[in-house]
């Protein structure tokens, strides 16, 4: 049996993140840097991370699934912004 994935978008200053999540791990669908924005990408086992840039700002989410569901933590001042389900 197979668990079902959602997927989680998550729109910050420099861009959007979606993944697709279940209880155990999360993967990176997508990257879209903002205007003017540049986006770079790490992936690993149990952790993501996505770094958004212009000049000296930075916006970033990070995500982390090593022994316990995915957790989303976003630095993004002064922008904090809520993870949203796609569709909304």
């Amino acid at each position: 049996m197979h668990e079902t994935r959602r997927a989680e978008r998550h729109r910050l200053a420099g861009g959007e993140v979606l993944l697709a999540t279940d209880s155990r791990t999360a993967t990176l669908v997508s990257v879209t840097a903002a205007d003017g924005w540049r986006a770079q990408t790490w992936v690993q086992q149990g952790w993501l991370r996505i770094t958004f840039t212009r000049g000296e700002e930075v916006s970033s989410p990070f995500c982390t699934w090593n022994g316990h569901p995915p957790s989303v933590q976003i630095d993004d001042p002064p922008h904090r912004r809520p993870a949203s389900p796609v569709g909304h």
